[in-house]
């Protein structure tokens, strides 16, 4: 296999394994978006996320659902806010410190993950059941390693 040149020649931009990762996740931010569409969500990859997040452990403090690497605060504060419009997450008053808030998820988006979810892993199947437990660990381990580097 060739090794992706790290010369002065940048080599071709199709070659760039910056370029293949970059696309790649267009293009599952894009499959993500159709999938939404076709189950009549109308959610973007990034609201998404965060009520899976909350799905995984609800009533958590704003602060928890940023990520450190990108410090995305401002933009945490809008998906809040759009999925608070929806109905889908509210705020309430936090009963260990009261100058804070806990992000919920409300009845209608429990309801709402709990039907989705069986077809959030069908869909994750069609995109990844073709590679080994192997395969994902590894690709999974190479992809936090660039993360790690990117942070630096």
């Amino acid at each position: 296999m060739a090794k992706e040149s790290t010369s002065a020649d940048p080599g071709k931009l199709n070659d760039a394994l910056a370029y293949t990762i970059h696309r790649t996740a267009r293009l599952l931010r894009y499959s993500l978006l159709q999938f939404f569409k076709r189950n009549g969500l109308d959610i973007t990859p990034e609201q998404w996320f965060m009520l899976y997040r909350l799905w995984e452990e609800d009533k958590r403090p704003q602060f928890e659902l940023v990520d450190p690497a990108i410090d995305d605060r401002p933009n945490i504060t809008r998906l809040i806010d759009s999925l608070e419009k929806r109905g889908l997450v509210e705020r309430q008053g936090d009963p260990e410190d009261r100058r804070r808030f806990l992000i919920a998820l409300t009845p209608e988006a429990h309801k709402l993950l709990k039907e989705l979810m069986p077809k959030v892993i069908e869909e994750r199947e069609r995109l990844f059941g073709s590679f080994s437990d192997g395969d994902r660990r590894a690709l999974t381990r190479i992809l936090k390693k660039i993360e790690e580097i990117a942070i630096e």
